[in-house]
């Protein structure tokens, strides 16, 4: 039996992802690196995957713009299938005869597990407040790549949001809610002011699993190069664990310098990772824990 997750538990084989956030926040990032991780079959900093054959659909960036940025992440052609769509498609009215031919070949060369659709906004030309908008849409892909995970990369509506509130808007998307309500996963990408990091990656719905805490990311100034200081500091005390016999208070030590943390913390982390929490599970990100800001 085939594992429920293709990166577990963010997108759900054959099911729907709404990854949504404000422009230009690093949504086009964060989804290279997740389409990379399962095309390698390695984890999205720390979230396992299944390896599986990817296809990434770009119709929101012209490829003059979009080619440079793809040169500076870690992603070779064998791993991820690329189709670039300058204009967009108009799926639900009229989808030209070579528009189609393009999305077939890329179907059937990819064979993909998963697709990333980029954007949403430029998949279609409908009203996207009309609640029958978001089945057409959706309908056409899960056609289209029958079996295959969609991941559709959508734009938030232009309404502030405070990234320190607890509560985070669970429909700051444009357009109507069934957007959401159709789709098994709803991910909220939003900015974090803080010295390590400075965006997270909110899981606001799920029906497949308990919903985790927010997932601390970091967009480097490049616009493309991302990291997870929790899971750098995660994998550092694993890796210092696993390779020598240094006293617990030595390991805590090290992190502590290397990554400017508190004793507290750097305890945390080596208790996450003695109690088998890290690596290779999600409950590193478990919603039961909670930890301070530093």
């Amino acid at each position: 039996m085939e594992p429920p997750f293709l990166l577990d538990p963010y997108i759900t084989r054959g099911g729907i992802t709404l990854l949504f956030g404000d422009t230009s926040v690093g949504k086009s990032p964060v989804t290279w690196e997740m389409a990379r991780a399962i095309a390698v079959g390695e984890s999205f900093y720390g979230l396992p995957t299944t390896k599986g054959r990817v296809l990434y659909l770009e119709v929101d960036t012209p490829e003059v713009v979009f080619a440079p940025r793809l040169k500076l992440i870690p992603i070779v052609p064998d791993d991820v299938w690329f189709l670039i769509v300058p204009g967009g498609l108009s799926v639900g009215s009229v989808v030209t005869p070579e528009e189609m031919t393009a999305l077939r070949d890329a179907r059937d060369i990819a064979q993909p597990d998963v697709v990333f659709l980029n954007t949403l906004r430029k998949l279609h030309d409908e009203d996207d407040r009309e609640s029958r908008v978001p089945k057409r849409v959706y309908s056409f892909f899960q056609k289209m790549f029958p079996g295959a995970a969609l991941v559709v990369v959508h734009h938030s509506r232009k309404v502030p949001l405070d990234p320190r509130l607890q509560e985070v808007d669970k429909e700051k998307f444009s357009g109507s809610k069934h957007w959401i309500n159709d789709a098994q996963v709803g991910l909220l990408l939003a900015t974090w002011n803080s010295r390590r990091e400075n965006l997270r990656l909110y899981h606001v719905k799920s029906q497949a699993s308990e919903l985790l805490k927010p997932l601390p990311l970091k967009l480097h100034k490049d616009g493309t190069t991302l990291t997870s200081p929790r899971y750098d500091e995660l994998l550092f005390i694993y890796e210092s664990i696993a390779g020598g016999s240094s006293p617990k208070v030595e390991v805590d030590r090290a992190a502590m310098a290397k990554f400017g943390i508190s004793a507290s913390t750097a305890k945390r982390r080596r208790l996450e990772v003695e109690h088998n929490l890290f690596p290779g599970s999600r409950k590193f990100l478990s919603p039961n824990e909670s930890e301070e800001e530093e």
